[in-house]
């Protein structure tokens, strides 16, 4: 089994991007507020657009976990984990929390 992450829309940053490039191409004479906004709407739309494009991978296999996000990249195998926890943490003021899977490492076997 293997799970992916899902990348939702991608219009509003891809429209951040473009309307502000399209701001900072167009010439205008002492508009320091409105060069501001295109690049705080471009660098906003750059940083949800990378996001959204990160690598995260995880799969079960006979073999082990494969995980591959920034950071980790690698198969773990079943004799390095001892336990697997499914950690569901309280909401936050109303908004409920996104569940976590914890792998406690086997006796020797240092993640």
């Amino acid at each position: 089994m293997e799970l992916r992450r899902i990348r939702g829309s991608l219009v509003l940053p891809v429209v951040c991007v473009l309307g502000g490039v399209a701001l900072l191409v167009v010439p205008r004479e002492g508009a320091l507020l409105r060069n501001l906004v295109a690049i705080g709407a471009v660098a906003l739309g750059g940083l949800a657009l990378l996001g959204a494009f990160r690598p995260f991978r995880f799969g079960i296999a006979p073999d082990g976990l494969t995980v591959r996000r920034p950071g980790l990249r690698r198969v773990i195998r079943w004799a390095e984990i001892d336990a697997l926890v499914l950690d569901e943490p309280p909401p936050v003021e109303g908004t409920p929390a996104s569940p976590r899977l914890l792998v406690v490492p086997a006796p020797g076997h240092p993640l």
